[in-house]
């Protein structure tokens, strides 16, 4: 059968236009989200669920991203209680600040005083368990973590690459991963938390909202720390 100049005409339309979108797919895949924000979901295994005291811990963190940047917030109390973690290019190390009703303190943290504050994790090993599941509309591997101390402790954390933070673990105790985190525990100031992420906005994001607020007062790390240890005391 002979094929006619517009059936050619057709052909050739079909096999460019299957050329391009396997090329916009490709693209897709290998792309990764420069800027938005993580909404992430808090849960306390350890606190008991009829502890009073739970209703007032936070209940969800914001992760903002652009740039490679990024800002992590947690709030409760009707915006009373915030503190939040920030990074960029200009820092050695993260910002931690903490605000409680008048009291706005924050302070530069090294890779050693943010291990002061995660003693937990000094022993930690991740291994890559070539599983992976979607989280938020994300493709996310999942890694077994082991956790060294008077007894092991196992959980399971899932990270994803599609998302634009330059070594978002850095300093954190699981920079051995590149990845963001989607899924994990932490124990901060002797309190299990766990992170879910639940959604994210793809959005553009204010550099200046990234930064720390002027009117913080700048403080040791020890006295940071001290200040957020006793906050968390209160649950207990």
């Amino acid at each position: 059968m002979k094929l006619t100049n517009l059936m050619r005409s057709k052909i050739t339309v079909l096999i460019l236009l299957f050329a391009f979108l396997s090329s916009c797919e490709g693209d897709f895949i290998t792309s990764k989200m420069q800027e938005g924000v993580i909404h992430y979901r808090i849960e306390y295994p350890s606190i008991p669920a009829d502890n009073y005291m739970l209703d007032l811990m936070p209940k969800e963190m914001t992760t903002s991203f652009s740039d490679g940047e990024f800002r992590s917030d947690i709030s409760a109390g009707m915006g009373l209680f915030r503190t939040s973690i920030i990074f960029n290019h200009e820092q050695e190390g993260l910002v931690h600040s903490l605000k409680l009703l008048n009291k706005k303190y924050a302070s530069s943290l090294t890779a050693n005083e943010i291990a002061i504050v995660n003693p937990h994790f000094k022993e930690i090993n991740v291994k890559e368990t070539g599983k992976s599941k979607t989280i938020a509309g994300l493709k996310c591997s999942e890694v077994l973590v082991e956790m060294k101390g008077d007894s092991l402790w196992q959980f399971k954390l899932y990270y994803t690459s599609e998302i634009n933070i330059d070594e978002p673990n850095r300093f954190t105790p699981f920079k051995a991963i590149d990845g963001v985190l989607m899924e994990y525990e932490m124990i901060n100031y002797d309190t299990h938390m766990r992170f879910v992420a639940e959604r994210i906005e793809s959005k553009e994001i204010n550099h200046e909202s990234l930064k720390l607020e002027k009117d913080y007062e700048m403080v040791s790390a020890s006295r940071l720390n001290d200040e957020i240890k006793a906050i968390f005391a209160k649950v207990k």
